[in-house]
């Protein structure tokens, strides 16, 4: 006999392709839609560019609608631009606002986002992120951070925008994994 014993995975718990959206237009906002209770989600964008030079990069909560929440947030983030570190905490999106994006051909950008069962009405939406960008001077930002939406409400979408201008690039992939 193999001393090696075959079983199927568990149900539940490991991430899941729910969708794909290409940026290769200029276009003013991604939206994922359709989030549903008792699933956990991560959205990854690679090769993120903004229009518009020095700009931020909002990530937004919404509602049936989608009326998206641009207030009601507990963000806090590290960041790290070279050789110095720095704080900043948000509340009106899921990122931080501490330095802004460059829009040249090299200035692209990575992040990720993890929403915890961000449509359950009777929950805070809670939430972890990464993210790497250059500023519109080509350094290097790196990020993390985390926080919660402050009040319990069904999140049923995502909006990733930058604070001024298009995105003009970038992958975004949503992932969904059950709550077990």
């Amino acid at each position: 006999g193999s001393a090696w014993a075959s079983s199927a995975a568990a149900a539940g718990g490991a991430w899941e392709f729910v969708s794909k959206t290409t940026i290769t237009t200029s276009t003013a906002t991604v939206e994922f839609t359709g989030l549903v209770a008792n699933k956990d989600y991560m959205l990854s964008i690679v090769g993120h560019l903004p229009a518009t030079d020095n700009v931020w990069r909002f990530c937004r909560l919404g509602v049936t609608g989608p009326s998206w929440r641009t207030s009601n947030y507990l963000t806090k983030t590290e960041n790290m631009i070279g050789t110095s570190n720095s704080n900043d905490e948000q509340i009106y999106n899921m990122f931080d606002a501490y330095t802004g994006q460059g829009n040249a051909t090299d200035e692209n950008g990575v992040t990720t986002v993890t929403l915890y069962d961000p449509a359950n009405a009777s929950t805070d939406t809670y939430y972890s992120y990464n993210y790497g960008v250059a500023n519109s001077s080509n350094a290097t930002t790196v990020g993390l951070g985390f926080g919660h939406y402050t009040t319990s409400e069904a999140h049923t979408a995502i909006q990733f925008k930058y604070s001024s201008g298009n995105i003009v690039e970038g992958v975004f992939r949503l992932y969904s994994r059950t709550i077990i």
